[in-house]
């Protein structure tokens, strides 16, 4: 291909520079691409969509195990002594049958004494229910988990879009 001053250099080097295969050279070089830079953003913030997904699940489990203790103190109660050393407490049974049910730190206290759930006429199946407080604390720190991972992964994707941050001030502020 000649030039129209008959300079085939210029053409050649021009051609070769266009069809080169490094990035910066050539026309289209700097094509901008939204979907790439969007799909990169999404690989960025995989692993808090991972933990926001694992801490919706754990609320869900932590809802789930209340409504086991409201179900459960919809029930039959009865209030009887433990052995504070072993966490034990004993429940008979119409015929004198004893029930051994093991007690934990947050099961429900009546100073010496502790109450069991069960439902039906079955005091086999009795069991303490957990203190309230405990779900008032458990919903606290997963939503505020949940907020934390959400706004960090919102920063992340969001990013900032300033091309110079200022760092101090300049001869130009007042």
């Amino acid at each position: 291909m000649a030039g129209p001053n008959g300079n085939d250099v210029f053409w050649q080097d021009r051609a070769a520079r266009d069809n080169s295969d490094y990035n910066g050279s050539g026309s289209n070089a700097c094509f901008y691409d939204e979907r790439v830079e969007r799909r990169q953003r999404f690989s960025s913030i995989k692993a808090y969509i991972l933990f926001i997904a694992i801490c919706l699940f754990l609320i869900f489990i932590t809802s789930c195990v209340l409504a086991g203790d409201i179900k459960l103190r919809r029930g039959n109660s009865v209030e009887v002594p433990y052995d504070r050393v072993n966490g034990v407490a004993y429940v008979y049974d119409s015929n004198n049958k004893i029930y051994a049910v093991g007690i934990d730190a947050l099961s429900q206290l009546k100073g010496d004494n502790v109450v069991l759930y069960y439902t039906g006429d079955n005091i086999a199946s009795a069991k303490p229910v957990t203190v309230v407080w405990f779900y008032v604390v458990m919903y606290m720190a997963w939503i505020a988990i949940l907020i934390f991972l959400i706004f960090a992964a919102w920063k992340k994707f969001h990013g900032s879009h300033h091309a110079v941050e200022h760092t101090g001030k300049s001869r130009f502020d007042d």
